[in-house]
């Protein structure tokens, strides 16, 4: 599996496509999504590592065994805040065959 981690965000508006592609389809199923990375706000000095960083929870990406009009190749993004000074986002990966893929 691979996701394109090197993305951009236009201000005050989304990030160009997340392109996330498997070569092969899972036994049963895998779904990557975006998450804000968590951070300790209670920390003197803390920054938010996503700031400005809005993901949609409807963005998911799922690949399935039985879904052969499902493409080998799904799209994700986020949207990006006028004041965004995040840097990053968390990808996870989550569904039956999740322990057998990695990034």
């Amino acid at each position: 599996m691979s996701i394109n981690k090197d993305v951009t965000c236009s201000t005050g508006g989304s990030s160009i496509p997340i392109s996330v592609s498997v070569s092969n389809r899972p036994w049963a199923d895998i779904s990557v999504n975006l998450a804000k990375t968590t951070y300790n706000a209670s920390v003197a000095g803390a920054v938010d590592p996503s700031h400005g960083m809005t993901v949609s929870a409807a963005q998911v990406a799922t690949f399935k065994s039985d879904s052969r009009d499902v493409e080998l190749t799904q799209y994700l993004s986020f949207a990006c805040a006028t004041n965004t000074t995040g840097t990053g986002l968390t990808v996870e990966l989550k569904g039956t065959d999740k322990l057998s893929w990695s990034l």
